[in-house]
């Protein structure tokens, strides 16, 4: 029953039960009101992490190595592996540095090895995945759609269901409109040397994701439905790889989420991932810098449910 109206978010309960008397019949007949009260709320927030790797038990499910550095601000890392080497670093460092970020292993000490600056915590509790409430798009309400000829003016994608995925080499410059890209049966696979810009964009691919070459990259993802803050997901029963590598600038905005497979980022360019990385594994290479900065972008969101009263 619910007591009173209470603010969007809240569930306001009171149950009442009248309980006959037995002993207490002396001081009178009337039943005893018994009454039980409880308020909930149920929210959407950002899932706090700018790195969570998902892999129980792998040695080195996070890995770094080359001479860049991977910097998380923000937000913590956190490794679920519980090997005693599931963070492994050769190179020159692997940091987390916000105020309140730590580098949280459920690994027992060390934990780790190599360069880890941070707060670094072992022996911690596993962190479920926070999308696996998330569901996969559905294919049959989006439009069919194929790569079209490019011109002058470059190649415009528009969203939709791409049957055996996207896959161009193109150097011209792709632009994408707003909404959900769905690889059927194929990845999504860029590998030019020209631009490649979206905002909006959620690419969905049931095998896996490359962003390669020396391109521009930009791309952010939708602000509100579903699959607010989710740029890249790969379905949660293939373990592909979502690949960004090369030479070019990379300023990826929202959350990388690959909860079965290996995500890996490399390359000698500045590499800006502005939000978070959700993977079974990770592995971050090459000669530039990798930032993850958390909170500055929109992220995915993981939905809380708790009692407050």
């Amino acid at each position: 029953m619910v007591k009173s109206p209470v603010p969007p978010g809240y569930a306001e309960v009171v149950i009442q039960f009248s309980q006959p008397r037995y002993f207490s019949r002396i001081w009178g007949t009337a039943a005893v009101p018994i009454t039980a009260y409880a308020v909930a709320q149920a929210q959407w927030a950002a899932a706090k992490g700018g790195i969570i790797v998902l892999d129980p038990t792998a040695a080195g499910s996070l890995r770094s190595s080359g001479n860049g550095t991977a910097r998380v601000t923000g937000a913590s890392v956190i490794a679920d592996s519980n090997n005693s080497n599931a963070v492994t670093v050769n190179g020159r460092a692997l940091v987390s540095d916000s105020g309140s970020g730590t580098v949280a292993i459920t690994g027992q000490s060390p934990g780790y090895s190599g360069n880890v600056q941070g707060q670094i915590l072992t022996g911690q509790p596993p962190t479920p995945d926070p999308f696996a409430y998330l569901p996969a798009p559905d294919p049959t309400t989006l439009p069919l759609q194929t790569v079209p000829e490019g011109d002058d003016d470059g190649i415009f994608l528009h969203p939709g269901r791409y049957v055996g995925g996207i896959s161009t080499n193109s150097n011209a410059r792709i632009q994408m409109a707003p909404g959900i890209y769905y690889m059927d049966g194929g990845d999504f696979d860029y590998t030019g040397n020209g631009s490649l810009t979206g905002s909006g964009v959620m690419i969905y691919s049931t095998t896996g994701i490359r962003i390669a070459g020396n391109a521009s990259v930009r791309l952010s993802p939708p602000a509100t439905g579903p699959y607010t803050g989710m740029t890249f997901f790969v379905a949660r029963n293939s373990a592909s790889t979502i690949q960004v590598s090369g030479n070019g600038t990379y300023n990826v905005s929202g959350t990388i989420y690959n909860a079965n497979g290996l995500t890996t980022v490399s390359g000698n360019g500045d590499v800006s991932l502005a939000g978070q990385i959700v993977t079974d594994q990770l592995s971050v290479s090459g000669n530039g810098d990798v930032n993850i900065v958390w909170g500055s972008a929109p992220t995915a969101r993981s939905r809380s449910i708790q009692l407050v009263d």
